[in-house]
């Protein structure tokens, strides 16, 4: 009896523990290639979004220096938690390189061995649905990298070149798993060909994970990374210390020692007893091994009565278990920390089976469907309604399903909002679609930036119309306008025989008409001109102060005859000025008439003249009615008047002082204006001296 407890329980116990810390292996193993895998994901998500920018577009085409200057200088690469970039154009010639490690980042000089590795790993892409992943070894170490084809961003061809990104495996990633999953972590280079050790061992399953338990102190786990042409370039061997399955070793040492002593000193009878006592708690154990193994159940604990070496063996079983689901928490933390990365990125992401069943969607996505995850993954697309029911639509997921190939495109939710949509095919290692990877973002604003630029350019379209037209019919009427003013000077000067008083009165009435009209009819035209970009300016130079002093005697009549005095202050030798004189003329013209005009009969209108760092400052002052400020913006807007009575009792179509604007702008000069209602305005403008034809 004593005999078979013996073998009973080594073999039961034996194949129970090696069976449940080979799971602990698998799971522990996982985790390593879990964050190798994350890390590739990470760098394919931005690879992607650098790849599939039109700014990145047009630098792999033209290698403008700015986009180097705007985008990839000072911590880029730090910044996008990566090591390598680099920019290769559709002939295979390496556009610009940014290398990044514990002392440097910047340009990558050694151009030679980026070629050399371009080519031994078949980096870049021809097609635009070409993808491509990898672990390579650069500068003696192993690099997750991936290569993304570079496309406008509607991803739509001819392909311009590829975009590649690299991450190194280095000393920070290996010990960051390594604190994770508690094991050492050792990368081999195997140069294409699969490890002596590992053949020896597991044969040519390249594909899987090997386990092995060298011996008692410690277990090793096996896996092979390839590099972007599906080869293996590097070995993984992760190694963890067996310290549960010592204690149970140990513990089963005790075990054995306490049968051979108890069939020793108490003989047959006493050892039948405790034998049978011994087979009892064993099986006990034993069940419970079994049932952990069969249900996956690791919440329960063995409660084995005693102080024994199975009471010992129990609590290292315990404790074993405790391990396993310490892992199982942390791998469950590490999903939750992608789940809230997830739920807080403000686009739609939703996964998809293949009989279009939802089986993970995150929180934009679960706020659209208005549900639940639970109740979202029982929801199916083809049978939906909505947004749900366009994007299958939209997006034609059966095809996606059959050709395996990314499908994009817009679709419009109830409340009107824009989402531009994409359904990305994900396959498993053997190439097999297992589902489909559904994006949104919500474009609302840009479209209707888009609708906003087209009606811009409509608007612009039409005034330039406008202008035209404007500039076509003011040179029609001035035609007509010039023989009226041309045969009433004639009659005027009696050369079709003599007037009487009033026919001659009427004449002068006519011409004052006449040139108001064609004054009016000038502006417009000038004004025309300024808004089709057709008005040059012929630069001269003049003295500035005999040009003011003709415009004051031009216009002393009509001041005289109301009483209005002007006077002229300007600094002493002042000089010449470069200008189109005669839009100079005009300028001064326009607003001394206007304080002409709106000044009372006795007052006086002055004319300020100073020179201040190379411009010509000129202030014309009135003691006027003023502009009230509820009134003020609408000054220098072409026909416009400050209010009906105004513009009965003064006259005018409120195009003067927009013209003025205009020219003071053509020369590179600026206009002001102060004012207080009932005591009067001052304008000014200013201009450059020297000025220049530009």
């Amino acid at each position: 009896m004593l005999f078979l407890a013996f073998t009973f329980s080594h073999s039961t116990l034996h194949s129970n523990c090696l069976a449940l810390e080979e799971r602990n292996m698998m799971r522990n193993v996982d985790i390593v290639r879990y964050a190798i895998s994350s890390q590739s994901s990470y760098l394919a998500r931005t690879a992607e979004d650098w790849a599939f920018r039109d700014e990145t577009y047009d630098f792999v085409r033209t290698e403008n220096p700015e986009y180097v200057k705007k985008n990839l200088e000072g911590d880029s690469l730090k910044c996008l938690d990566a090591n390598l970039m680099l920019f290769i154009n559709d002939s295979g010639g390496l556009v610009y390189s940014r290398y990044r490690n514990q002392t440097y980042e910047g340009p990558y000089f050694p151009a030679s061995e980026l070629l050399i590795k371009l080519t031994e790993y078949s980096l870049p892409v021809q097609n635009r649905t070409d993808r491509k992943s990898g672990v390579i070894l650069f500068e003696g170490k192993p690099m997750n990298v991936v290569s993304f084809p570079v496309l406008k961003n509607t991803q739509e061809g001819p392909v311009q070149g590829t975009f590649i990104l690299g991450k190194n495996l280095d000393g920070t990633f290996i010990k960051s798993v390594e604190e994770v999953s508690s094991s050492a972590l050792i990368f081999q280079n195997v140069d294409g060909k699969i490890p002596p050790e590992f053949k020896e061992k597991f044969g040519d399953a390249l594909n899987e994970v090997a386990i092995d338990f060298p011996d008692g102190e410690k277990a090793r786990g096996y896996f092979v990374l390839k590099d972007t042409g599906g080869q293996p370039t590097f070995m993984c061997r992760v190694e963890f210390p067996r310290d549960s399955y010592a204690q149970i070793l140990k513990n089963l040492d005790f075990t054995y020692l306490f049968i051979l002593m108890t069939w020793l000193f108490m003989g047959a009878g006493t050892a039948f007893t405790h034998c049978r006592l011994f087979v009892s708690r064993l099986k006990e154990i034993d069940s419970f091994v079994g049932n952990v193994k069969k249900d996956k159940d690791l919440s329960g604990r063995l409660d084995v009565k005693g102080n024994d070496e199975l009471y010992r063996l129990g609590q290292g079983i315990n404790a074993m278990l405790d391990n396993i689901v310490r892992a199982e928490k942390e791998v469950k933390a590490q999903e939750m920390e992608k789940k809230y990365i997830l739920d807080s990125i403000n686009e739609i992401i939703v996964f998809v089976s293949p009989d279009f069943k939802v089986i993970w969607a995150n929180r934009v996505a679960l706020k659209l469907m208005n549900m639940k995850l639970e109740e979202a993954r029982t929801y199916c697309q083809l049978d939906g309604s909505g947004i749900w029911k366009n994007v299958y639509e939209v997006l034609q997921l059966e095809k996606v399903l059959e050709n395996g190939v990314k499908k994009t495109g817009e679709v419009t939710t109830r409340d009107g909002s824009v989402w531009y949509i994409q359904a990305i095919p994900v396959k498993n290692e053997d190439g097999k679609i297992v589902g489909i990877l559904e994006t949104g973002l919500d474009i609302t604003s840009s479209k209707k930036a888009e609708k906003l630029f087209y009606e811009k350019e409509a608007a612009e379209a039409s005034n330039r119309t406008k202008g035209e037209f404007l500039a076509n019919m003011s040179h029609e009427l001035r035609t007509p306008l010039n023989s009226i003013l041309g045969f009433s000077e004639l009659l005027q000067e009696g050369i079709y025989g003599p007037l009487n008083e009033k026919q001659m009165k009427h004449i002068g009435d006519i011409q004052t008409s006449g040139r108001h009209l064609l004054n009016m009819i000038n502006d417009l035209l000038d004004f025309s001109k300024i808004e089709a970009g057709k008005m040059e300016l012929n630069y001269e130079e003049f003295p500035l102060y005999e040009i003011i002093e003709e415009v004051l005697n031009l216009l002393f009549p009509i001041a005289e005859k109301n009483h209005i005095k002007l006077e002229l202050i300007i600094e002493a030798d002042f000089g010449n000025i470069r200008a189109d004189k005669d839009k100079f003329v005009q300028i001064l013209e326009n607003l001394l008439s206007n304080a002409i005009k709106f000044s009372p009969d006795g007052s006086c209108v002055r004319v300020h003249v100073s020179r201040r760092e190379g411009r010509v400052k000129i202030e014309v002052k009135d003691r006027g009615i003023g502009i009230a400020k509820e009134d003020r913006h609408k000054l220098f807007k072409p026909f416009s008047q400050i209010d009906s009575s105004i513009s009965k009792k003064y006259g005018g179509t409120g195009l003067g002082l927009a013209l003025i604007k205009q020219l003071v702008q053509l020369h590179n000069g600026y206009v002001w204006f102060r004012s207080e209602e009932g005591k009067g305005s001052i304008f000014g403008f200013s201009i450059p001296v020297e000025g220049r034809e530009k």
